[in-house]
């Protein structure tokens, strides 16, 4: 079974993801090459052992189920500022990430399988258009900063009392939240900040 996803999204996913991959296999953190990023800014990465440039090349005769199966290590994600209206439930599979970025996209909701990240300590999810959370959210046992703010978000799924590692919700610019008592609770055991 294949699941269509918007090409934009694929290049600007498997993209970073590629990049991330030279973190993963044991380089420091990569050094910014000026003249690499005038022809390909999201690549413009060197090895820091030999200074060469990590040359990543998108192999687009593959279906996006099998690009981000090949992705299972990926630890770093960031998607900030790509536009993006929906995440492929494929997000899930991502199971070794440890920070997803996500902020000032144009999303709406989180597919459940969000909630198989179970590895992950940080999620931003601001500037977004979401409105509800997925209960699955309480399933990311490790989690330690959720950011949340400047959605549309009138409520918080119960479940997040769930993720007992919670150290950090940031949660302003929403509407209103309903759920008060909810928030007062969650909040008089971890640091809150609602702008």
């Amino acid at each position: 079974m294949s699941i269509w996803l918007p090409r934009k999204f694929i290049f600007a996913l498997i993209t970073v993801l590629l990049v991330n991959l030279a973190v993963i296999k044991g380089y420091a953190a990569p050094r910014h090459d000026p003249e690499f990023t005038a022809y390909y800014p999201l690549l413009a990465w060197r090895d820091p052992v030999n200074g060469t440039p990590l040359h990543l090349q998108i192999d687009r005769s593959k279906t996006p189920d099998e690009q981000i199966a090949q992705l299972q290590q990926v630890v770093v994600l960031n998607l900030n500022g790509n536009h993006l209206t929906e995440l492929p439930p494929q997000i899930g599979n991502l199971k070794s990430l440890y920070r997803l970025h996500l902020a000032g996209n144009q999303l709406q909701e989180l597919p459940p399988e969000i909630g198989n990240l179970n590895h992950l300590l940080f999620l931003d999810l601001g500037n977004n258009r979401l409105r509800t959370l997925p209960p699955q959210i309480g399933n990311m046992t490790r989690l330690q900063l959720l950011n949340l703010n400047f959605n549309q978000l009138r409520q918080l799924p119960p479940e997040l009392r769930n993720v007992s590692t919670l150290e950090q919700l940031y949660f302003g610019g929403n509407e209103p939240l309903e759920s008060q008592s909810e928030i007062e609770e969650l909040c008089s055991r971890i640091a809150c900040e609602d702008w």
